[in-house]
C-alpha cells in the first residue's frame, strides 16, 4: 500500500476522455521524434498536437507518418501526409520534425468508432493553412534550421462560425 500524501478526489479532476466533435480545431504539433518502425523496415515521424484554442484547448492527438518504409505503398501514404502537415505549417522543404513545431494550422477531426473492448478515438483526417481570410500558405522556402520559437495563436479566436 501506498500512502498518496492527502486526500485523492476524482470528481475534481477533468476528464479528457470525452471525444472532440467531428470538424476542424486550430492545433499546433508541440513535440515530434523520428523512430525506427516494430520491423525495422523502415522510419515513423511521431507528431504530438495540442488543441490550441476553443472548448477543447489544452487537448492532446498523436499521429504518426511513414517517412520511410520497405512497403512503397506506406511510405507513399506517410509522405504524402507529411507534405500535407508541411502545407498546414506553412513550411517546407524541412531536414527535421522540428521545424513543425508551434505552427497553427487547422486540422480535421474525425473520429474511430468503438471497437473490440476499446472506446470510441479522435483522429486527425486532415490539415490546412491557417491565416487571414484569403490568404495563401507562403511559399516554401529553404529551411536553415535552428530553434523554432513558438507562434502564439491571434487573440481573435477562431476563423469559421462557432455554434
Amino acid at each position: 500500500m501506498a500512502d498518496l500524501g492527502g486526500t485523492f478526489d476524482p470528481s475534481a479532476v477533468k476528464d479528457d476522455r470525452q471525444l472532440i466533435p467531428d470538424g476542424e480545431v486550430l492545433a499546433q504539433i508541440f513535440e515530434s521524434d523520428l523512430i525506427d518502425n516494430k520491423s525495422g523496415t523502415g522510419k515513423i515521424a511521431k507528431f504530438g498536437w495540442e488543441i490550441i484554442n476553443g472548448q477543447f484547448q489544452g487537448r492532446k492527438l498523436w499521429t504518426q507518418e511513414n517517412v520511410s518504409h520497405s512497403n512503397v505503398q506506406a511510405q507513399e501514404i506517410g509522405q504524402r501526409n507529411l507534405k500535407r502537415i508541411c502545407e498546414g505549417a506553412g513550411v517546407g522543404p524541412i531536414r527535421n520534425t522540428e521545424d513543425l513545431h508551434f505552427k497553427p494550422m487547422l486540422i480535421k477531426i474525425g473520429h474511430d468508432e468503438a471497437k473490440n473492448g476499446y472506446d470510441a478515438s479522435n483522429k486527425i483526417l486532415g490539415y490546412k493553412f491557417y491565416g487571414p481570410t484569403g490568404s495563401a500558405p507562403p511559399a516554401p522556402a529553404a529551411q536553415t534550421g535552428g530553434n523554432p520559437q513558438p507562434n502564439n495563436p491571434p487573440a481573435s479566436g477562431v476563423p469559421w462560425p462557432t455554434r
